[in-house]
């Protein structure tokens, strides 16, 4: 699923399987993030811990081809685990840019979606040249883009055009594309040869011997509007539970509903929208919180943001 590899001060994370989309489920974004506790708690142990980095790469064709709808289509409660999911990756994305040193994406193929929204979450994109593209394909398949998903892409790419291009036009980004775009820093040959240059330009950050916590804060600043939308998830916690901050924004049949919730169980969340929401009128929900008065069609769910 993932291994951890120390050279020296670098750390290589590495999504295995040469034969894998490298899909995000639960299962591997905890594997991911118990990597990431591992680097942490390393770092913590010591007095005065020498500059560090980390790289992260993907064995095969695909950096990660996003979320995995399949997992979650298959599974007893397909809308619970796709929100589940997409906590998670809020919690991830948190840990790497909390990560208290610099961090490298080799992005030696396909990351799309969510795997595209990993790999801009490092501070520096190091792509293949021959194969793989950069692609938001929300557009392609029908679904409506997150709005965090939109934060991080609008901190990352300063152009205009190039976020439309991005995030409304679906574009299919190689190597080069994002290059001229600003969200590949290095452009580098072959898989081998992406990692070496990942571990090139890490070395070279670890020359300037800044102080890994005060680099870490710094990117929290960089990042503080994606921290904010971020923070909408308190936490997710190993039982299934979830707290909100924020009011999440529940996209369906083309209609808004509102939910303002201070503190709930997971499964309740979702057990009161299929509950209440049948194409008649909700007034206020039983967790604490309140339902927009709007009229829902259907119990279809077309996309989720805000959670």
């Amino acid at each position: 699923m993932c291994t951890l590899e120390k050279r020296g001060s670098l750390y290589i994370l590495t999504l295995t399987g040469a034969g894998d989309e490298h899909r995000l489920n639960p299962a591997l974004i905890a594997a991911i993030r118990s990597c990431l506790s591992q680097i942490k708690s390393e770092i913590s142990r010591s007095k005065s811990p020498p500059p560090a980095a980390l790289i992260t790469t993907a064995e095969g064709k695909f950096f990660s081809d996003g979320y995995d709808v399949k997992f979650a289509d298959s599974s007893p409660s397909p809308l619970q685990t796709k929100i589940y999911m997409d906590a998670q990756l809020r919690a991830l994305v948190s840990d790497l840019v909390s990560l208290p040193m610099p961090t490298i994406a080799a992005v030696t193929g396909h990351a799309s979606a969510a795997g595209f929204i990993l790999a801009i979450a490092h501070d520096c994109v190091v792509m293949r040249r021959e194969r793989g593209f950069l692609y938001m394909s929300e557009l392609d398949i029908g679904l409506v883009i997150p709005e965090w998903f939109v934060k991080m892409v609008n901190a990352k790419i300063g152009s205009p055009a190039a976020r439309r291009a991005v995030m409304m036009r679906a574009a299919k980004v190689t190597a080069q594309m994002g290059r001229e775009m600003g969200v590949v820093d290095v452009v580098a040959e072959g898989e081998k040869g992406t990692v070496e240059a990942a571990v090139k330009g890490a070395e070279e950050l670890l020359k300037k011997g800044s102080n890994g916590e005060v680099y870490g804060e710094n990117r929290k600043v960089f990042l503080k509007e994606v921290l904010e939308v971020i923070g909408a998830v308190d936490g997710v916690e190993l039982d299934g539970r979830i707290r909100l901050k924020k009011a999440a924004t529940v996209l369906m049949n083309r209609k808004l509903i509102t939910v303002s919730i201070q503190s709930a169980n997971f499964s309740g969340v979702f057990l009161a929208l299929q509950n209440k929401i049948r194409g008649r009128m909700v007034d206020h929900g039983p967790l604490n919180g309140k339902w927009s008065q709007e009229r829902v069609p259907s119990m279809f769910l077309v996309a989720v943001s805000g959670l």
